[in-house]
């Protein structure tokens, strides 16, 4: 038997087991583990060794809390709050570096994204995104940068994570980008421009940009295990549409229910889970 764990406002999660731990590749998204709740957002660091005994590097959930500008961190082993973070206005969503030891938060009410010091649990620096309403991030695979989206503007903003300063803002169609994320192999990172009804691919070696038509409104994004396939959860087109990584263009487009949001992939690749709202 299975079972998907359903986030706020239609957002899916991952399908697992019933009795298996959630399976890496569903759970961990950019070196996230992302729950969206209401205005709260979960994330846990990647594991620290197993020989450890530092305390700092024992499995933390970090909640992100819109309505109070802050991160509150639990032990995960305990249940308890260990600390309280300020952070920019409105914090929405999160994304950690793979080591877990950053993790990168954008702030839609003051166009920053605040960088977290996961171990000290401390804010170690607050980049200007320049633009109107970031909101989805992802950390590439590598480590190397994070890119951020807006919501209310066609650019993605681009982190270098070792300086912890803004390298570049790439433009992109439309001005509602709503989701993003980036291929395994560290290539390409792909964005759902909800209003110009396209998946915008952004080459990272020459950040050149190709648009691909896409029924109305995507909204989400799912890749699949072996990173064949994306996935676009059409909100608007009311179907999912399937692109080739490969060929970067729209292979087939699948009718699911009215208002399709959040999108999943089994670990073996085989289903899909859609939820419509």
């Amino acid at each position: 038997m299975k079972k998907l764990l359903i986030g706020f406002r239609g957002r899916l999660l991952c399908p697992t087991e019933a009795v298996r731990p959630v399976p890496p590749r569903t759970a961990w998204r950019g070196g996230l583990r992302l729950l969206s709740v209401a205005l709260i957002s979960l994330a846990f660091p990647a594991p620290g060794p197993a020989e450890t005994s530092d305390p700092a590097l024992s499995p933390q959930l970090f909640v992100l809390a819109a309505s109070s500008n802050s991160a509150t961190v639990i032990d995960s082993a305990t249940n308890e709050i260990t600390a309280r973070i300020p952070l920019g206005t409105s914090p929405i969503r999160l994304a950690m570096t793979p080591d877990g030891r950053k993790a990168y938060v954008s702030n839609t009410g003051d166009t920053t994204v605040s960088v977290i010091d996961t171990v000290n649990r401390l804010v170690t620096a607050t980049i200007l995104t320049g633009h109107a309403g970031p909101q989805e991030i992802t950390v590439t695979p590598d480590g190397a940068y994070a890119f951020v989206v807006h919501q209310r503007s066609g650019y993605v903003s681009v982190i270098d994570t070792a300086t912890d300063t803004l390298a570049r803002t790439v433009p992109v169609d439309g001005n509602e980008c709503r989701d993003v994320l980036a291929t395994p192999d560290n290539r390409f990172v792909y964005v759902a421009n909800f209003s110009s009804s396209e998946v915008s691919v952004i080459d990272r070696a020459t950040y050149a940009v190709k648009n691909i038509a896409t029924d109305a409104g995507p909204r989400r994004l799912a890749i699949s295990p072996d990173g064949s396939r994306i996935y676009a959860s059409d909100y608007l087109g009311e179907s999912l549409s399937v692109i080739d990584t490969a060929s970067q263009t729209l292979i087939k487009s699948i009718p699911v229910g009215v208002n399709p949001r959040g999108v999943a992939v089994t670990p073996d690749g085989r289903e899909i889970y859609v939820t419509n709202v």
